[in-house]
């Protein structure tokens, strides 16, 4: 089960939005003269052009990042992403709707036969009032939100290191739906000196044996346990009658996976890894997943000849060398295979160096290669890869043999990584910028394994999605 970003007041938002939508393209859709004897198949035709509209509206509104919590909730930088999804919204369901009203008359935005501009003003008012109606929703719904305070309220037991970064995380992904209403000193802990990070949390100090008072007190229903050392000073009577009492309780890990969407390696246990949920992947997830990728390459590489094309001619009168990069990867259990891309560097980019990681500004990057790289123009011909059975579409990056052997030596659990297919994109590639370094790494390895834990067809395109918004607004590429 995917846990990241399951927020139930983000899925309360979309479902009401969805439902405005819905509501205000039914009436719009509605405003029509069906010819006698087809008003029925009139009514039906309306509410499925509205239902339509809804989702490619939704789709434009969490493109315009306007299901992030931050963004939301800054009311300028609402608006202005508000306006650029009414004009967006406006133009793809002009075009759609009014060309398929030649295949459906009955999909009219006015009167069958009125003038065309009149249509096209009667639409444009359609569309115009329902982003009103949502747009005054969306501000009521963030009012509604802060005065009755929607967050899932956690009590923390832990104050050490490991519950403060919780603590950190927490304040640093409201829009993950959870505040911290206390946090208890675990036993034996001893105080901790405050940093300048850390956020504002109230430390209860109360015996262990009244955390389920604690809890009551401050309307809590879930407890997450965060000690530094649980062998020797678990809580296990306090523990076991908040659970008795119908308490959630959490280990630190699952908390920081559901609010991060990444596995924090460098704090983690094996033993949590090995008896915790996640990591399934069935004869059937495999089968499905590879479906997708079959599709979605073939369907890529189709779609993106008009953009090959011209593109391999522009690397061959840009700089001389060999149109495609050929590279040994690492893939699935550790076997070498040969990735292929668009060239984007110098063809003697390595020759005095040997390999080194790729940075921002690399002056071995031709002029065609930096905008190939920053459009994601040259990982198309990866989707050959997949087909090949060698790659994935979304998977974990693959690395070079080089940097895996130096990488697996300093970073725990980096040959976990290698459990799946590596991906053209992925969980990591598209919440993290191109790594360049050990750091980068172990940030982009949490992420990997968070995605290894929860593989499913429906994480993939999740992923797909937002690659597409990635390379549309140009970011997170060197």
């Amino acid at each position: 089960m995917l846990q990241y970003n399951i927020s139930p007041r983000k899925l309360l938002l979309a479902l009401s939005e969805a439902f405005i939508l819905f509501i205000g393209f039914s009436i719009g859709a509605s405003i029509h003269v069906a010819p006698p004897g087809l008003e029925i198949d009139a009514f039906v035709a309306a509410r499925g052009a509205a239902a339509a509209a809804a989702v490619v509206c939704i789709v434009i509104l969490g493109f315009q990042d306007l299901y992030e919590w931050r963004i939301s909730m800054n009311s300028r930088e609402r608006n202005q992403r508000l306006v650029a999804a009414f004009g967006l919204s406006f133009v793809i369901l002009a075009a759609l709707f009014f060309y398929a009203q030649e295949a459906h008359p009955l999909i009219a935005f006015g009167v069958l036969g009125e003038d065309v501009r009149m249509r096209m003003w009667r639409f444009f008012l359609t569309v115009f009032l329902t982003f009103t109606v949502l747009a005054g929703w969306r501000t009521l719904f963030h009012s509604l939100v802060s005065r009755w305070q929607l967050a899932e309220r956690v009590l923390v037991v832990g104050t050490g290191e490991l519950a403060m970064s919780l603590a950190r995380e927490i304040a640093d992904h409201r829009d993950a739906g959870f505040e911290i209403a206390g946090m208890v000193p675990g036993p034996n802990e001893k105080p901790r000196r405050a940093r300048r990070r850390d956020p504002h949390v109230e430390v209860v100090s109360r015996p262990m044996d009244e955390l389920y008072d604690v809890a009551r007190e401050r309307g809590v229903r879930r407890v997450v346990v965060a000690l530094q050392d649980r062998r020797s000073a678990l809580p296990v009577e306090a523990l076991l009658r908040c659970r008795l009492a119908g308490l959630t309780i959490e280990e630190r890990e699952v908390m920081y996976e559901r609010v991060t969407g990444k596995i924090a390696v460098e704090a983690i246990r094996p033993s949590y890894l090995i008896f915790g949920d996640g990591f399934h992947k069935t004869p059937l997830t495999m089968a499905l997943k590879r479906v997708l990728d079959i599709l979605a390459s073939a369907t890529g590489l189709i779609l993106s000849l008009p953009i090959t094309i011209p593109t391999a001619i522009l690397i061959k009168l840009d700089s001389p060398g060999p149109l495609f990069y050929r590279q040994p990867r690492v893939g699935k259990d550790g076997r070498h295979f040969e990735v292929l891309k668009f060239r984007s560097m110098r063809a003697d980019a390595e020759k005095n160096t040997g390999p080194v990681w790729a940075r921002a500004g690399d002056d071995r990057v031709t002029r065609v290669g930096r905008f190939i790289r920053k459009t994601r123009i040259d990982e198309i011909p990866q989707m050959w890869c997949v087909l090949r059975g060698e790659m994935s579409f979304v998977g974990p990056r693959p690395e070079r043999p080089f940097f895996v052997d130096e990488l697996a030596r300093e970073i725990p659990f980096f040959l976990e990584r290698q459990t799946v297919k590596p991906g053209i994109t992925g969980w990591a590639q598209i919440n993290y910028p191109y790594g360049s370094s050990k750091a980068d790494a172990i940030q982009k390895l949490q992420y990997d394994l968070f995605y290894i834990k929860n593989m499913s067809v429906f994480f993939d395109l999740l992923v797909i999605f937002r690659t597409i918004k990635v390379v549309v607004l140009r970011k997170g590429a060197v």
